[in-house]
């Protein structure tokens, strides 16, 4: 009986090995909706000219005033810069377009120094105006 119980086990978990394999190629598809394979098709040239975000859920709102929610700030921050921005823990503030800034006596006045050199996309310099 154990002989029968260990060549069983054996077995299965040679089935198990072999369905755990798996082949070289992929059938994926690729960018243009082709599969890899043995296709005589060139490969596509890679456009390094743009990038390409994948997310689970779509953005429901950019205002800058409302931005609330993971997904609508991550978003908002990839689009714009600011002049400050939270750390990575989220704990702290961090200088990203001013590089320091003061507060007034009575907390009604910031006063940001800006990066130098910082320029819009269009490439006219970021200024206090």
């Amino acid at each position: 009986m154990k002989r029968i119980v260990s060549l069983l086990l054996a077995v299965v978990m040679l089935l198990s090995f072999a369905a755990c394999g798996g082949s070289s190629e992929s059938t994926a598809p690729q960018q243009g909706g082709q599969s890899s394979g043995s296709s005589s098709a060139p490969a596509e040239a890679v456009d390094t000219s743009r990038i390409v975000i994948a997310r689970p859920k779509d953005s429901t709102n950019l205002d800058p005033v409302t931005c609330v929610g993971n997904t609508n700030i991550w978003i908002f921050n990839l689009v714009v810069d600011s002049l400050v921005k939270a750390s990575d823990d989220g704990k702290t503030i961090e200088p990203n377009l001013a590089e320091s800034w003061t507060i007034s006596e009575d907390n009604l006045t910031y006063t940001f120094k800006l990066v130098p050199d910082v320029k819009f996309s269009d490439g006219t310099p970021v200024t206090a105006a």
